[in-house]
C-alpha cells in the first residue's frame, strides 16, 4: 500500500522522530522498509523521550561535565537529533536530486519573538547543522513575509508552517 502511494507520487513523511527509533536502527528500517522519504523532529518528542528513556543520559551527562545546561542544552541535543536524523535520509534526497529525502524541525518556540531576531536564529542555525537536506520550519503568519522572503533568498531552505488560512496561503 505504501509503495502504491509512492509510485503515485506521493511523498510519505514521518512525524515525530526521536533519538529512540534513530539509535535502535528502527528508522532507518522505516526508511528502506516502507519508503519513508522525509523526516519531521519536533522539540516535544525530545521532552517525552528524555522523560520515559535513558537514550539521552550519557550525552546530558557528557554536556553538563561541559558547562552546557538549560536551553542550551536542549537545543543541543534537538540539533544532533536533526543532523543524524538528516543523514539518515540523505541517500533519498541525493537519489531524488533533493525532491525528497528532507528533515524538518521548528525554530524554538523561546526564539520567536521579532522577526529580525528569528531571522538571525535561523541563519545561526542553518550554520550550525551544515547539511543540504534540512528544512527549518517558520510559521506563515502575515508577520513574517519579509523574513520568509530573506531566507530563501539567502538559500536557507525553509518549511513554512501552520498556514491556516487563505490569507496565508496566498501570502506564502
Amino acid at each position: 500500500m505504501l509503495l502504491n502511494l509512492q509510485t503515485i507520487g506521493q511523498s510519505l513523511w514521518m512525524d515525530n522522530v526521536a533519538r529512540e527509533i534513530i539509535c535502535d536502527g528502527s528508522l532507518l528500517r522505516l526508511i528502506k522498509d516502507s519508503s519513508i522519504t522525509g523526516l519531521s523532529l519536533n522539540p516535544d518528542a525530545v521532552c517525552q523521550t528524555l522523560s520515559r528513556s535513558d537514550v539521552y543520559d550519557t550525552e546530558i551527562s557528557l554536556k553538563i561535565k561541559e558547562g552546557t545546561c538549560g536551553e542550551a542544552l536542549l537545543c543541543d541535543l534537538i540539533l544532533e537529533d536533526v543532523c543524524h536524523a538528516a543523514d539518515l535520509v540523505r541517500h533519498v534526497f541525493d537519489k531524488t536530486d533533493g525532491v525528497d529525502g528532507w528533515v524538518s524541525f521548528p525554530v524554538s518556540p523561546l526564539m520567536v519573538k521579532e522577526p529580525e531576531e528569528l531571522k538571525n536564529s535561523i541563519i545561526e542555525l542553518h550554520s550550525q547543522i551544515k547539511r543540504p537536506n534540512v528544512l527549518i520550519a517558520v510559521n506563515g503568519f502575515l508577520e513574517y513575509s519579509e523574513l520568509i522572503q530573506e531566507l530563501l533568498f539567502a538559500g536557507i531552505p525553509i518549511n513554512i508552517s501552520l498556514i491556516c488560512s487563505h490569507e496565508q496561503y496566498i501570502n506564502a
